[in-house]
């Protein structure tokens, strides 16, 4: 043996090309490489991920988004190139579940399916910080901002973290499932949305540290929660066994409804608050135009040959990125209405 490629795992399919000179290698971690038959020299041409993706995420820029596997893959791309610039993974630690691209920095926070919470400065390509059994079970949502960092598990509860030194400030235990939708409320940061796949969605006031609104459907499951930022800043709740349903925080009924008859895995309000779109388990993303309580269907797309797990909408509204149980990103360009 004259001369020995080492890449990062087991090769699954060879092709050369017609000069010979060159070999297209990809292996099972979703890589493929450019590899020189003359010395058998090589170089990263392109990556994947090779599990079920369950959260994406984006900072502050439009081009960078993070996202997170089941293999426990983290990777960040660049949607100027369409390519990965980075790929993390904890040793031995697989179910990554959710994640939360910082805006203020280069640090991902990351939720497990060990119910640990992980940071990642994807500058350095490494683990900076880890909180052990922050959850029992999965953590399943985060959000997180210059002072704290908020958690939702699989247990049901709520937890409110400072964010420099990850002390647990507070913590709700109302909910009974998976907390499916997290975040504070886009005008008054002290309260915090929070959805369950127990079909409730509650309101908390961190000043008073307790609920101060709940509501729950009487059929279905909640998988997901967004929130307008015109009209009267509704809530909107997905999922299955019920429509599409917007939430006004003085009405104890929803005050409007999208019907849908498959389940929504998730909805995201656009930056403007001039759209929605949605994913669903018949693989497709849908955009609506909303004005008051008027929605108007513009169009859908099918990019995925699995169920849509998560979708985000790009910081300046261009684009949609979509990603899927079978493992593919789909990158959706919008043009406006």
């Amino acid at each position: 043996m004259s001369h020995e490629a080492q890449l990062d795992s087991k090769v699954m399919n060879i092709n050369i090309s017609n000069d010979e000179k060159e070999l297209i290698v990809g292996t099972i971690s979703g890589k493929m490489y450019r590899v020189l038959t003359g010395d058998l020299s090589f170089m990263l041409h392109s990556d994947a991920h090779n599990a079920c993706i369950n959260d994406l995420s984006f900072g502050a820029d439009s081009n960078i988004f993070a996202a997170i596997d089941e293999s426990g893959a983290l990777k960040v791309w660049d949607l100027s190139e369409y390519k990965c610039q980075v790929t993390m993974m904890p040793a031995k630690v697989t179910g990554g579940v959710s994640c939360c691209l910082a805006k203020d920095d280069h640090t991902i926070i990351t939720g497990w399916r060990d119910g640990f919470l992980r940071c990642f400065d994807y500058t350095r390509r490494a683990q900076i910080w880890e909180v052990a059994n922050a959850h029992r079970g999965a953590i399943t949502s985060i959000y997180a901002d210059s002072n704290y960092i908020l958690t939702g598990g699989q247990d049901g509860a709520v937890r409110v973290w400072q964010r420099q030194t990850r002390k647990l400030l507070t913590q709700f235990n109302d909910q009974k499932k998976d907390i499916v939708g997290l975040f504070p409320d886009c005008k008054q940061s002290h309260l915090i949305h929070s959805c369950s796949m127990d079909r409730s969605v509650s309101t908390y006031d961190l000043k008073q540290e307790k609920r101060i609104n709940w509501r729950q459907v009487q059929n279905g499951t909640h998988f997901s929660m967004t929130q307008r930022i015109d009209n009267e800043l509704e809530l909107v709740t997905a999922g299955q066994g019920s429509p599409i349903l917007f939430w006004d925080c003085d009405v104890q009924a929803p005050v409007a409804n999208i019907p849908y008859p498959y389940k929504v895995w998730s909805i995201e309000v656009s930056p403007s608050g001039r759209a929605l779109a949605f994913g669903t388990e018949t693989n497709e993303v849908f955009v609506y135009s909303m004005s008051g309580l008027q929605f108007t269907f513009l169009g859908k797309g099918l990019g995925h040959s699995a169920p849509v797990t998560k979708l985000k909408w790009t910081p300046d509204e261009k684009q949609i990125v979509s990603v899927s149980a079978d493992s593919s990103i789909s990158v959706w360009n919008y043009f406006g209405q």
